[in-house]
């Protein structure tokens, strides 16, 4: 369960999937199978992915794009944002690149240090 605050101190639980970095890496999901994964309805893991959230990571199959779990994990982490600080779909979007972002500079903080 990673631990994410808002801007106003609220406490976020967001439950990661239980595979490993490299189990992921081969388990690909087609649109409806992500989305299903994800608990939302395609149109709306379209937008998703049309903001960058989702990123299928160039794989495409027969014309289809596939999905890893690390995109259904951040759609699910955009969703329970959405829901918890009532807000809409974009902006959902942007608070899950922004926290990403920010972890990822504190990573390499702690590297430096």
């Amino acid at each position: 369960m990673a631990k994410q605050r808002t801007a106003s101190g609220q406490l976020l639980l967001v439950q990661k999937t239980g595979f490993t970095t490299s189990e992921t890496s081969s388990i690909r999901y087609f649109i409806d199978q992500a989305a299903e994964r994800a608990g939302v309805p395609r149109r709306v893991w379209l937008r998703y992915w049309r903001w960058g959230l989702a990123d299928s990571q160039g794989v495409v199959d027969s014309n289809q794009r596939r999905f890893d779990e690390e995109a259904v994990y951040r759609v699910r982490r955009a969703e329970h944002i959405r829901r918890r600080m009532d807000t809409d779909l974009r902006a959902a979007a942007t608070i899950v690149q922004l926290l990403e972002r920010v972890e990822r500079l504190e990573r390499e903080l702690d590297f430096y240090r």
